[in-house]
């Protein structure tokens, strides 16, 4: 083999190295944004819920949601006005 031609194989992997790594970085920040939009999109304020107590929510007729509150005591409720 020529040094010609193994010269040119080392650059092509080099470069494909390098345009692994960033695929990899990318990759990696769109799985972090996809997280966060989808955590977002389970609360209960995004759903026009309000956080409060159970009790609270039946004493206001509302309707409990399945979504998350921050405070793990509390229900996502609908209460319509």
């Amino acid at each position: 083999m020529n040094k010609r031609a193994v010269e040119l194989t080392m650059n092509v992997i080099i470069i494909a190295a390098i345009l692994l790594i960033t695929l990899a970085v990318l990759l990696s920040f769109y799985i972090n944004q996809t997280k966060k939009v989808e955590t977002a999109f389970n609360q209960c304020e995004s759903k026009r819920g309000e956080c409060m107590s159970a009790d609270n929510c039946k004493q206001q007729k509302g309707t409990p949601l399945p979504f998350s509150c921050t405070t793990e005591t509390y229900t996502c409720c609908l209460v319509i006005k």
